[in-house]
């Protein structure tokens, strides 16, 4: 994955860490939707971001455009 992919994850991190609790678990059912696979402890919630796909990354980006608007 090229470095500017890298920024663009990191940038989403960046900003779904900075989201609400609930907004936080709306991603999680986007990402829970999508069949990804992630694990849970007591320091959170972590999934690869790297194995999102296309699908999944859109939804989540429409999500937190959705956020930005309202």
């Amino acid at each position: 994955m090229s470095s500017k992919n890298d920024l663009v994850l990191k940038n989403l991190r960046d900003g779904i860490t900075e989201l609400e609790d609930f907004q936080q678990l709306e991603i999680l059912k986007i990402v829970d939707k999508n069949n990804i696979k992630y694990s849970q402890n007591t320091n959170g919630i972590f999934l690869n971001m790297k194995i999102l796909d296309k699908k999944c990354l859109k939804a989540i980006c429409n999500y937190l455009e959705f956020i930005k608007k309202n």
